[in-house]
Order: structure tokens, then C-alpha cells, then sequence
């Protein structure tokens, strides 16, 4: 079996525990009947991937002994977790696209190809039993492409890409780098082993970065952004970061309040929203944003 069915079906179990009441044998004639290429199902399989969905990422799910039926462990930290939610969305979405041939003539996905996403079960296991990877990677400001040893410590997504963060493991310094599974190829896992780093913690590295891409500023800045009130109902039914918090609100403008490192991804993004949001402060982010303009203008000067 592929390791990607045993995710296909991880997002099964999930998305049964989300959506019913289910005991154990009901639960793995579910999955039988889901993946008849099984032929067996076994209390002890069904334990194993339980396991694994925990270790791997983050959800518990435990029997209710007393109820009879299987649950998340705690379901009021799982609707706070933007993390767990997101690993939710990935595995409704997995279950969506499993149905795309059934419903084709109402189901329209965006055309544009996923790249690299196999590669993340194996990344995932790679982190998990701390093997050292390698690959080629794709530099868009370079031609051609590089070999890299890397150590692998986390995947992000952000904008429908994802991205790997990891130690070069022949560089100088533990610098983490981040690299686009996109431009991946030639993937593989090998029997070395690493210490994953005990200073590294994912969530607090991107606490206060937009994107994934280098900061220019050298602090954390406190910026207010203030949105047009058409553009502000987008903002707070899909917050530019978790940091998001309202200052100030009109009938027709409202200002939001964001705790961030000034990076290119931030500039862009400000951009890409147009006329419906004003940068108020800081000073440096309201310059950066300028000089951006500036240069867009000029090519059509």
C-alpha cells in the first residue's frame, strides 16, 4: 500500500470522528467499505493509525467508553487550534477530491496543479523518525538547480503553497531555510539520522511572520492597517494573521492592528488588495509600499 492511501485514510477516520457518533466495529466496516482493497481491518490496524494520527498531527482521537462512541479528545481546543483546523480543511478537501470523478458535472476545482504535494507524507515520516533528506531544488533567481542535505524540522502552507523548513546539514551554521516543495524533485529519504534542534519551535518562528520569506525589518512592528469597510468584511471573514485585531471602526473604514516583521510577502499582499486598504503605520512598511508603487508605475511610464 502506498503511503498516500494511508493518509487517504487518516482523513477518513478524522472526517467520520467530525461528522458522526461511531463505535468501533461501525467504524472499521466504514472503512472497509471505503477501501474494499483492504480485504481486512483489524481492532490493532485501526489502534495503529489512531496512533499515527496523533503523533503525526496533533488530533487525539479517543473511545468513549461510557458513551460508546469514538471523539476528539478535547473538541473546544480543536476549534481554537488554527493549526488542527487547517489539518481538518486539508482532509475535507481530500475527501472532496476523492469525489470529483463521482460528481464532475457540478464539482469545478481550480485548474492550476498542486505541485510537490506528494512529497509531504514522506517529509512528514521523515520528521517524525528524524531522517536526514535530499533533494534538488529550484532557485527562480538562479538558473538550474542545486543539490541539498537537508534536516528536515516543519512544513508551512501559506497562499495554497507549501513549504519545507530545514538545516542544510554540510552548512557552516544552523541557519533554517525554507524551500518551496514546488520546486522539489528528485526526493528522497535517506537512513541517516539527525537530533532535531530543542530551540526550535515552529509556531513561535512564524508568530509574527506573513508568509515565509525573510524579514526586512529588524523588530517586530506594530502596523495599522485601514481597510475600506468592502474590504474589511474579506479581511475579518479571512484575517491576514492570527496577530489581527480591530482599533478603530466606521461605517465606512475599519483599522486593524497586526504584530509583525516587515517582509516582501507583506508588501505584496498590501498590493494585491489595491485601493481598499491605506497603510497608516509604521512609517518604514507605508515607504516600502511607495517604493513598490513607484516601481509598478514605471513600467507602464
Amino acid at each position: 500500500m502506498t503511503k498516500d492511501r494511508f493518509f487517504k485514510r487518516y482523513s477518513y477516520i478524522i472526517n467520520t470522528v467530525k461528522r458522526k457518533r461511531i463505535n468501533r466495529e461501525q467504524l472499521s466496516s466504514d472503512i472497509l467499505d471505503h477501501f474494499d482493497e483492504l480485504g481486512h481491518y483489524s481492532t490493532r490496524t485501526l489502534s495503529r493509525d489512531l496512533n499515527d494520527i496523533k503523533s503525526i498531527f496533533g488530533i487525539e482521537i479517543i473511545f468513549n467508553r461510557k458513551q460508546g462512541y469514538y471523539e476528539f479528545y478535547d473538541d473546544e481546543i480543536l476549534d481554537e487550534d488554527i493549526e488542527k483546523q487547517k489539518q481538518l480543511e486539508a482532509f475535507q478537501y481530500v475527501e472532496i477530491a476523492n469525489m470529483a470523478r463521482e460528481y464532475n458535472d457540478i464539482l469545478l476545482f481550480e485548474q492550476r496543479k498542486p505541485v510537490g504535494m506528494e512529497y509531504i507524507p514522506l517529509i512528514l515520516e521523515a520528521i517524525k523518525n528524524v531522517n536526514i533528506i535530499s533533494f534538488n531544488y529550484l532557485k527562480f533567481a538562479i538558473s538550474g538547480t542545486t543539490s541539498r542535505l537537508v534536516k528536515p524540522l516543519a512544513l508551512r502552507e501559506h497562499n495554497s503553497r507549501w513549504y519545507l523548513m530545514a538545516e542544510e546539514v554540510n552548512a557552516n551554521t544552523n541557519v533554517r531555510k525554507t524551500f518551496g516543495l514546488d520546486r522539489i524533485s528528485n526526493f528522497e529519504t535517506t537512513s541517516e539520522h539527525f537530533t532535531y534542534p530543542t530551540d526550535f519551535d515552529v509556531k513561535k518562528h512564524f508568530e509574527h511572520v506573513f508568509g515565509v520569506s525573510e524579514e526586512l525589518s529588524t523588530k517586530i512592528e506594530t502596523i495599522w492597517l485601514k481597510f475600506d469597510s468592502v474590504s474589511a468584511k474579506y479581511i475579518e471573514t479571512l484575517p491576514l494573521h492570527t496577530s489581527q485585531k480591530e482599533i478603530e471602526r466606521t461605517e465606512d473604514y475599519v483599522v486593524f492592528e497586526y504584530k509583525l516583521y516587515i517582509n516582501q510577502e507583506l508588501i505584496r499582499e498590501i498590493i494585491k488588495i489595491g485601493s481598499g486598504v491605506v497603510v497608516l503605520q509604521p512609517k518604514t512598511l507605508k515607504n516600502n509600499v511607495i517604493d513598490k508603487l513607484k516601481e509598478i508605475l514605471n513600467l507602464y511610464a
